[in-house]
This record gives structure tokens, C-alpha cells and sequence, in this order.
């Protein structure tokens, strides 16, 4: 009786264990189960992960702690700066009221790099070590600049508009020496002395060409140069402004001329072309008043005529094929003597006129080569004649 007792409660044991076994199994599996099922719950409800950081300063230090990047956002935008190891800020870019800002400073705090947007467009800067500007760059309402500086003055400035470009150089005292554009207000080229005073200048016209002015250093024009319609132009002008010298084109035919004037810019002396394509010569008096003529004729010869003050006629030369003429007047341009060949044969002949330049003596030679002379009356009416008889 003991004995089965015993065994019975051994087989009790025994079940009870076996059924702790199987519940804590069951335990295990029921966890596992919500776990999984909750942690696929949380998966499904959670939101997609997000690959974006915000913040309002984010810094970026080395290994011993340095700061040597930063990105901000301050009361213009966004702004990136960069720091060297030993805490030079040498880059920032950032963001202004206008646009982007980007500047480059060396390890001392120099500006070296500056590119920024304006108002009316962009703006470039460079600089030496010793915060000098060497160069600037600008755009603004359509129109481009670039100016190029030595020793923080600027040298060479070139621009463009819509009306054209231009070209200026400076001295290092900021003096201009040459300006070159097309501009409407003064187009062309010019070059200044040390003391801004234009000496060289070429303006053009759309009309009628191009002006070239050469100035001493005072300013003041000396040689001038055109061209027009006709042809080019040259003068030389006097302490005085007047022209004393000058050289051009006379007509649209193409005949040329130089001019001499005296001290109050009076013609004096003329040498030029005429119409037939031979050479005149004309000199005057100081009044400007014709005095003295020397003209070619085509195929013919030559004119001479000497006039006095007053303009009017005293002498006159000319040659023909057949030989040389004179021609003396009175103080009324009446011819009282004539000079020149014969009618017959190679001698010559002359004639004395009257007042009304009717002729009172005739001489010349005959076709025997002898002389005569024949005397007229005042009306010319009544002749009397010496010949050579044979």
C-alpha cells in the first residue's frame, strides 16, 4: 500500500512538471507572437524615415576642436564660412537683400576675391595681399565695365554700352592718357599729356568723315586733319589759332591746293590746280588781295598777270606756240602796250595805245625781216609809216 502510494505521487510529480514545461512554452510562443504582431503594428503606423536635417547653425570642428566650417541662416538668407586651423575665416558665401555674396579673404584678413549681386547687376573684385584692388568687374542697365588697377589706382578702364565701347588708360596719378569710344557725347580717340590736356584727337562724322587734331601742350590745336566729301584736308595752325598752312582737296573733282597765310591768317600764297588739270599760282597782298597770277593752259602755255593793290590789272605775259605776248595796262586796265610776235614770219611787234587803247604806234617786223613803224592819229584814223627802201 505504501509502495503505490509512492509511485502515485511520482506519476504526479511527474505530469505536474511536464504541464509547467508545456506552459512556459506556450508563454514564450504568446510573447513572441504579440511582440512580433506589435512591432509590425509600430512598423506599419510609423511615418517613412527622413533623410533631411534642419537646424539654424550647424558647426564643423577638426580633431583638436576647431571651428572651420559653419552653416547659419541669419536675417539674409543662408551663409556658409570656412576657417583655416588657426581660426582665419577665408571663405564666406552667403546670401544679401540683392542676391548672392561670395568673398575670399588670405590668412592676415586681406580681401583677395569679392563677387556679389547688385542693384543693377553683378560685381567682380580682386586684390593683392596688401589689400590693393587690381581688378573690377561691373554690369549694370546693359552695359559692362572692367577696370584694371596698379598700385590700387585704376589704369586701364574698358567698357561697353548699347552705344558702343570704350578705352580709357591712366596714368598712375589717375590722369588720363588715352580715351577711346564710341560714345554719342564724344566719339572717337584721344591722348592727353601729364596734365590732362588733350594732344592727339580723332573725332568721326558720319557725314562727312573723320577730324584728326594734333595740340601742343597747352591744348591748344596746332595740326588739323580731315576728310570730307571732296577728299582730305591738312593745316598748321599759329600760336594764335589761325591757320598758317594749308593742304586739301579744292573741288569734288579731285584738284588739290596749298595755302600760305600770314600772322592774321590772311591767304598769301596759293599753289593749286585748275579746271584744265594744269598748275596755278596765286599771290596776294597782306590784305589778302590777288597781286600776282600764274596759270597753265592746256596745250597752250602759260598766263602771268600782276595786279596792283586795288585788284585791278597791270601786267600780263602769256606764251603761245608761236611765241611770248606782253600786255601793259593803264590805272583804268586799258592796254596801252602790247608786246609779242610778229604777224609775219619769227620777229616780233609791239603797239602803243592811247588812253581809249586805240594804237598810235605800230612796230614790228615785215616777212623781208625788216622793221617798220607806222604812227596813227588819237581817233586812229591817219597813219604814217617808216619802212626800210630797198
Amino acid at each position: 500500500m505504501t509502495e503505490r502510494l509512492a509511485d502515485r505521487i511520482n506519476e504526479l510529480e511527474g505530469a505536474l512538471t511536464e504541464l509547467r514545461r508545456q506552459t512556459t512554452r506556450q508563454r514564450r510562443w504568446l510573447v513572441g507572437t504579440v511582440l512580433t504582431g506589435a512591432a509590425g503594428l509600430a512598423m506599419a503606423a510609423a511615418p517613412a524615415a527622413r533623410d533631411i536635417l534642419q537646424a539654424q547653425r550647424v558647426e564643423i570642428v577638426d580633431a583638436d576642436g576647431n571651428l572651420v566650417l559653419a552653416l547659419a541662416a541669419d536675417d539674409a538668407g543662408g551663409r556658409l564660412d570656412v576657417w583655416t586651423k588657426d581660426g582665419a575665416n577665408v571663405l564666406r558665401a552667403a546670401s544679401n537683400a540683392r542676391g548672392g555674396d561670395l568673398n575670399l579673404w588670405g590668412a592676415s584678413g586681406t580681401t583677395l576675391f569679392s563677387a556679389f549681386a547688385g542693384e543693377t547687376g553683378g560685381e567682380v573684385g580682386l586684390w593683392d595681399t596688401d589689400g590693393r584692388r587690381s581688378l573690377r568687374a561691373a554690369s549694370s542697365g546693359g552695359a559692362g565695365r572692367l577696370e584694371l588697377s596698379g598700385a590700387g589706382v585704376g589704369q586701364v578702364t574698358l567698357g561697353a554700352s548699347p552705344t558702343g565701347g570704350r578705352l580709357q588708360l591712366d596714368t598712375p596719378e589717375g590722369t588720363p592718357i588715352i580715351d577711346a569710344g564710341a560714345r554719342p557725347d564724344r566719339p572717337g580717340f584721344a591722348a592727353y599729356n601729364a596734365g590732362g590736356r588733350a594732344i592727339f584727337a580723332v573725332e568721326p562724322d558720319a557725314l562727312v568723315g573723320a577730324t584728326v587734331t594734333v595740340a601742343d601742350g597747352a591744348g591748344d590745336a596746332r595740326i588739323t586733319m580731315g576728310s570730307d566729301t571732296r577728299g582730305g584736308s591738312l593745316s598748321f595752325l599759329n600760336e594764335r589759332g589761325q591757320t598758317a598752312l594749308a593742304a586739301g582737296v579744292a573741288d569734288p573733282i579731285g584738284h588739290g591746293f596749298v595755302d600760305l597765310r600770314n600772322a592774321d591768317g590772311t591767304r598769301v600764297f596759293t599753289a593749286t590746280s585748275n579746271p584744265d588739270g594744269c598748275g596755278r599760282l596765286d599771290l596776294a597782298e597782306r590784305g589778302g588781295q590777288t597781286v600776282f597770277t600764274v596759270d597753265g593752259q592746256a596745250g597752250i602755255g602759260a598766263v602771268m598777270a600782276m595786279y596792283e593793290a586795288s585788284g585791278k590789272k597791270g601786267l600780263l605775259v602769256g606764251s603761245r606756240p608761236q611765241g611770248g605776248l606782253l600786255n601793259l595796262f593803264n590805272q583804268r586796265e586799258v592796254p596801252v602796250i602790247v608786246a609779242g610776235y610778229a604777224d609775219q614770219g619769227l620777229g616780233g611787234a609791239m603797239s602803243v595805245k592811247n588812253s581809249r587803247g586805240l594804237p598810235v604806234v605800230h612796230a614790228t617786223t615785215n616777212a623781208e625781216d625788216d622793221g617798220e613803224v607806222s604812227v596813227y592819229d588819237a581817233s586812229n584814223s591817219r597813219v604814217r609809216t617808216v619802212k626800210v627802201l630797198r
